[in-house]
């Protein structure tokens, strides 16, 4: 027979160890559930995009009283406006831009700004846009039939635009070889001829500019880079083949646009 202190001295451990293993196992559950607020991540708000700034425009360049008619003159480092006698009446910074296209507006481009000549008003206000420049008027006519220049390769270059004068006369754009620009003088039942008076395109390189309020044809006529050119380059206002008075001659000029054509 078991001694009953003996049974009473196990009982008593055996008890002891339970009561040890519940507040350990109760301590172990508490820590598993605690959470520290400092580790918790907040969630991140929704980020609203921010919208592109429209780019602001600079403001309008007054240049003042401005003629009916007029030349605009690309001397490289600016432009210079010039009435049809010749005289600058104001200059604008910056370059010509689409000098090539069907001659009408009178656009300026300074870096990235474009701006567009107001001439009842005066000014020269910016452009949204190259884009919106580029749209104001068209790159060459369509539907222009006239007889083709002598000198003239079959396939070779095209009529650009013409512009209908007095006397049945036009004063019309041909763009041939390498882009090479005549202006020529074409009246019905008689071959082109250019504004200087040869036939064909054997004249020097030039570019028709329009008609003024006095019938005049003002022609372009070029220091030739692929053609021949004009002795004296410059702005002249012809009055018939070959009779010519100068607007403004003078070296440097880059190109040259006319305002009032459609007026």
């Amino acid at each position: 027979m078991r001694n009953p202190g003996f049974l009473m001295v196990s009982i008593v451990l055996v008890l002891s160890g339970c009561s040890d293993a519940t507040p350990h196992t109760v301590e172990a559950s508490a820590h598993a559930v605690e959470v520290n607020p400092a580790t918790v991540s907040s969630p991140t708000p929704t980020q609203t995009p921010t919208p592109t700034p429209t780019p602001t425009l600079p403001d309008p360049i007054h240049v003042g009283h401005l003629p009916r008619h007029g030349v605009a003159v690309d001397l490289g480092h600016d432009v210079a406006l010039l009435d049809m006698a010749g005289h600058v009446l104001a200059r604008v910074p910056g370059e010509l831009y689409y000098e090539w296209n069907v001659p009408g507006s009178v656009i300026v481009r300074t870096g990235p700004t474009f701006w567009i000549l107001r001439v009842g008003t005066g000014v020269v206000t910016p452009l949204p846009s190259r884009d919106a420049a580029g749209a104001i008027d068209p790159q060459s006519q369509t539907g222009v039939h006239l007889q083709r220049p002598e000198g003239s390769l079959p396939g070779v270059g095209r009529w650009t635009y013409a512009l209908p004068g007095p006397r049945g006369l036009i004063l019309a754009q041909w763009s041939g070889e390498c882009e090479v620009p005549n202006a020529l003088f074409v009246s019905s039942g008689s071959p082109p001829r250019a504004v200087t008076g040869e036939l064909g395109l054997h004249g020097p390189e030039s570019q028709a500019l329009g008609w003024d309020s006095r019938g005049r044809a003002i022609v372009y006529l070029e220091e030739g880079e692929c053609g021949s050119s004009f002795a004296r380059p410059g702005i002249y206002a012809f009055t018939g083949l070959g009779a010519a008075v100068p607007i403004s001659v003078r070296p440097g000029i880059v190109a040259a646009r006319m305002w009032g054509v459609a007026a």
